[in-house]
């Protein structure tokens, strides 16, 4: 039934998109009247495209042949390379964005960008497209003496020149709730659970549709998670299909940290798991190449913060393969973000104890080489220090979301450049 909707949905859009290209306008094509792309005849097309792909009444561009038009954006597809989040048939961090450039393991200069409506730490956040998404967290009100959780779900636009369009309300989690984890395959949104106000919802997962206008539509129950219960790593990417998913067991249960993989569906397909660390290890932070996942800090059950990373190699069709120690981080970090970026890998701030200390702004990067790491150098630091945020690559930018720095949740949103003109 679920699958049903969905094509109905799809076919009234394709019908609503068709309908105004071939009836003709009233007036110039522009954003008031086509919810597409113009053409160079003023015409408004649907915008989905690969020779006439746009939004919002914009000029209609025809993708290279290495692209595919992914809600109304040119997007290198798999095979030719890929921003984080935004290849059709789902991630990986590698790869360039639609203008060509590639990360040189440096980044620009930081800027403050337009705030996000509501302050938000331990939420999640993704790439979709020209979309970034952000949604649930937890912030304390001014005043207030406790802290509240948030199930809005909002969404902006990223300019090919970084430039963030206004926040609009997407749609709503399930339940409001912190520690969501959010992956995208194509115009699929994939949920992964959370630590919901329901607590029954903490270990399901749900997938929506995306639309042209970046909102979100109602959420599929599609299954669950590996050990029925909210994830306890840090987040989740899409590659051929799949959804790999960082998750660890606690000493009480199995005590082992697992890289989860799924095949996409209603109903999700079943999860397998391989291990990469033999004991539980919480909030590491987590990017994906094309070629590899990394696994980077994180804490032990003893609450000891730790500078190991592993890397987990991953075949063409998302499978992994068998995880390696690699460079560790320069000192023992935990609560930070990190994102991959063609060859490249980023941390960003984050903690070096569990309790108790003032997060860091430090950002490094190192190259990777398959699912080896070479030497960490240090980049221009983040403009504050941060801990509990996310961090998500959109075409050419990294974006730094909300978390905190011992206070309340934020709303800031910092940019830089991450991929840069190849000489």
């Amino acid at each position: 039934m679920g699958r049903r909707i969905w094509w109905v949905a799809g076919f009234a859009l394709a019908v609503v998109l068709a309908g105004a290209a071939a009836c003709g306008l009233k007036g110039p094509c522009n954003a008031a009247n086509c919810p597409g792309c113009c053409d160079a005849s003023g015409a408004c097309q649907g915008g989905s495209t690969a020779n006439a792909c746009g939004l919002d009444g914009n000029g209609c561009v025809e993708c290279a042949a290495t692209q595919a038009c992914q809600i109304g954006v040119c997007t290198l597809v798999s095979g030719s390379s890929c921003a984080t989040g935004s290849c059709p048939d789902g991630g990986g961090g590698g790869g360039g964005g639609a203008s060509g450039n590639r990360a040189d393991g440096t980044l620009g200069a930081w800027a403050v960008v337009t705030p996000m409506p509501v302050p938000r730490a331990n939420h999640c956040s993704a790439a979709a497209g020209q979309f970034l998404l952000v949604a649930g967290g937890n912030y304390k009100p001014a005043g207030g003496s406790s802290f509240v959780s948030v199930d809005d779900i909002h969404s902006a636009s990223v300019a090919e020149d970084g430039t963030l369009g206004a926040w609009t309300l997407a749609g709503k989690l399930p339940s409001p709730g912190t520690d969501c984890v959010l992956a995208v395959s194509g115009t699929t949104v994939v949920l992964l659970g959370g630590l919901f106000d329901t607590a029954a919802l903490d270990g399901d997962v749900w997938t929506t549709t995306l639309a042209l206008n970046g909102t979100l539509g109602t959420w599929q129950l599609v299954g669950t998670l590996p050990y029925g219960r909210r994830a306890l790593g840090v987040g989740a990417e899409t590659k051929a299909g799949k959804v790999l998913l960082s998750d660890a067991a606690l000493v009480s249960e199995t005590n082992e940290a697992v890289l989860a993989l799924a095949t996409l569906g209603n109903p999700l397909g079943s999860w397998t798991k391989t291990q990469y660390w033999p004991q539980f290890r919480g909030k590491p932070s987590l990017a994906f190449t094309d070629a590899a996942a990394f696994f980077l800090g994180g804490y032990d059950g003893t609450n000891a913060v730790l500078s190991d990373v592993t890397g987990i190699p991953l075949d063409a069709d998302g499978a992994p393969g068998t995880p390696v120690a690699t460079t560790a981080l320069p000192a023992g970090r935990t609560f930070g973000a990190a994102a991959g970026a063609d060859d490249y890998v980023f941390n960003f701030g984050g903690r070096d104890q569990l309790f108790g200390v003032a997060p860091q702004a430090n950002v490094i990067s190192a190259k990777a080489s398959g699912a080896s790491l070479g030497p960490w150098t240090a980049q221009a630091p983040l403009p504050e220090p941060r801990s509990n945020h996310t961090a998500t690559v959109v075409g050419d930018f990294v974006f730094i979301l909300g978390g905190g720095n011992n206070g309340p949740g934020l709303d800031a949103v910092y940019r830089a450049q991450i991929r840069h003109p190849v000489h």
